[in-house]
Formats: C-alpha cells, sequence, structure tokens
C-alpha cells in the first residue's frame, strides 16, 4: 500500500473517527496515524505544523516518519520530555513502540512500571512464547517453564499491558509481540528495579548449582589484577560477547527448546 504523501503542504484527508493503534505499529506508523488525525481535525495542518508542535526540524520528522532514520536517543529523550508535557495522548502510544526501537523499557515507562516489568518469571515466559510458532496456551508454558498456572496468567497479563505479548485469535492463546527486549542502558541499570532483577537471575545461577546436570549449564569464575582505566573497553566487550553468543545459540522457532540466563558479573573483589 502507498503511503500518503506528507508534504509541506496540507492535503484533504478523509475524516477518520477512531484510531485504533497495535502495540506493533513501528514508530513511523505512529507518527503518520498522529499526523492523519490532526489533518482530520484541521485540513490546514501541516508538517509543518507538526513538526513545530514536536518542536523538531521538518526535515527531520519527515525522515522519521518515512522510515528513512533510526531515531537517536536523543531524539527518543526529546521526543519522551515534549510529548509527556504537550501530548499525553501521544506519548502513551510511542511508549510501546520505543521499546522496541530504543530496545529500552527506560526510555519511556516510569520506574513504577519498570519494577512490575522485571521479574524473571515474566522474562521466562515471554521467551517461552517464542518457543512454540505461533501461539502458546497456559498448557504449553507450563511444560516449558515450570510455572504455575496462576503465576503464567499473571507474567502473561504484565506482558500483554506491556505489548510485549498479544492474545491470539484462537481463545487461551497467545504470542509473543517482540523478537527480545533489552533493559536499558546506564540510567537504567542505576535503577533499584534494575539491581532487584540482576539479584534474582543470581539467585537462579545459585539454585542451578544444586539442580540438574553439569551438561546443561556452564558456571564458571576468575578472580584477577586488572588496569581499572581499561574497564569501559571491557564493558563493550562483555556487551559484544553477550550479543554473540545469544546468536550462536539461536536455532530459531523450529529448533530453540529451552530459555537459559546468562550472567556475566566483572566486580571488584574487596
Amino acid at each position: 500500500m502507498k503511503r500518503p504523501d506528507h508534504g509541506i503542504r496540507s492535503r484533504r484527508l478523509p475524516v477518520r473517527r477512531k484510531l485504533c493503534y497495535s502495540p506493533a505499529m513501528t514508530l513511523a506508523e505512529v507518527l503518520h496515524e498522529e499526523f492523519e488525525a490532526r489533518k482530520a481535525r484541521n485540513v490546514r495542518y501541516s508538517l509543518r505544523a507538526f513538526a513545530r508542535d514536536l518542536q523538531m526540524d521538518p526535515s527531520n520528522l519527515s525522515k522519521l516518519m518515512a522510515g528513512k532514520r533510526t531515531p537517536a536517543t536523543s531524539v527518543i529523550e526529546h521526543l519522551k520530555q515534549v510529548t509527556q508535557e504537550h501530548h499525553p495522548r501521544l506519548h502513551s502510544r510511542l511508549a510501546k513502540v520505543f521499546i522496541r526501537t530504543a530496545g529500552g523499557f527506560f526510555d519511556f515507562h516510569p520506574i513504577e512500571d519498570y519494577q512490575r516489568l522485571l521479574q524473571w518469571q515474566n522474562i521466562l515466559v515471554f521467551e517461552a512464547l517464542k518457543l512454540r510458532n505461533p501461539s502458546s496456551s497456559v498448557k504449553d508454558l507450563h511444560a516449558a517453564t515450570g510455572l504455575s498456572e496462576a503465576q503464567i496468567t499473571a507474567a502473561v497479563g504484565v506482558l500483554v499491558d506491556f505489548g510485549l505479548a498479544k492474545r491470539d485469535a484462537k481463545p487461551g492463546r497467545f504470542q509473543a509481540n517482540l523478537k527480545h527486549v533489552s533493559t536499558g542502558g546506564e540510567s537504567a541499570q542505576k535503577s533499584e528495579a534494575f539491581r532487584a532483577y540482576q539479584r534474582q537471575l543470581l539467585e537462579r545461577a545459585a539454585h542451578a548449582l544444586g539442580e540438574g546436570s553439569p551438561s546443561d549449564r556452564s558456571q564458571t569464575s576468575t578472580v584477577f589484577c586488572v588496569d581499572k582505566s581499561r574497564l569501559p573497553l571491557v564493558q563493550k566487550r562483555i556487551t559484544t560477547f553477550r550479543r554473540s553468543l545469544v546468536k550462536l545459540l539461536d536455532g530459531g522457532p523450529s529448533r530453540n527448546d529451552g530459555v537459559y540466563a546468562l550472567c556475566v558479573s566483572l566486580f571488584p573483589l574487596k
């Protein structure tokens, strides 16, 4: 389908009585919907006016709406502030979009939402939803995770609220709505919610030491002297290592048959 031409001159559009946003929409699509809704209310509303309302350069906004530019962190932060203060409805729609485009919940979600989401059971169920194609039932998720029906139902409810999962057309079945989710960057890591989540995973790692076969896990450690000035470089390499390992182990929906956690801890031993 050909996208509408969002030139500077306004163009009459049919009036939409109701906008239906989907958590799976892209940033470009949400901005298109919002722009068209405003033009429907005011046929003289232009891209320049939209850029003015969002306090952005019209050329940059046009490229975002056309999907020709990936939003930088500074753009995300700008849209967060402007829409939160002046356009709350658009802010709420963009929140779920930036879970996917920026990969970090902290970019838009308040701390109380972050705390609600970051529970190891929720992330386990999110990953387990991707083990079956195209959808999973509560029974399927119980078999994949070992969680109780009540825990799974609660986790799915949270994931649906955040747009990370969606209800299938078949009753009682659910699908993952995103391929992956990051817990955010430096700002997120400073939060108590992030620290609590990491503690949960470390507790699960300690639990795994006494459960199952050693062939099903790898738990090792090294103590060594360091030049602290090189820590930033090491942190970047750890990030690269984690991503490459995830890619190596991903056999795709037809072959993946388990959910694992990788915890990498580099810290001063004193």
